[in-house]
């Protein structure tokens, strides 16, 4: 989990604030970094260190998982679960969202 935020209501506004992302267009990564950076400004480095944790395990390089996979296989049904074929990714949670429309 990258970010969490409890708030009763967050608006995408406030993840992507409008206006403010059309130089991002073209650039994913960019657009990526920038989303909630002023809400929760570890929330880059997080992410970035996840990333950086799927590029170790897509290389085969599982040893910083070791203890984490080692908790996960004490879960009834994940006993056989193989990093190498477990995807690592980011996430955001939020309690709930909710788009804002202008006219």
């Amino acid at each position: 989990m990258c970010s969490k935020i409890l708030d009763e209501v967050t608006t995408t506004d406030e993840l992507i604030p409008s206006g403010e992302t059309s130089s991002y267009r073209s650039n994913p990564i960019g657009l990526a970094e920038f989303t909630l950076s002023r809400r929760d400004p570890g929330y880059v480095g997080r992410s970035k260190a996840t990333a950086e944790l799927e590029n170790q395990r897509l290389a085969g390089n599982v040893s910083e998982l070791t203890e984490v996979f080692a908790r996960i296989k004490q879960i009834a049904g994940q006993e056989h679960i193989d990093p190498l074929q477990t995807e690592i990714g980011s996430m955001v949670y939020a309690v709930k969202t909710r788009r804002w429309f202008c006219a």
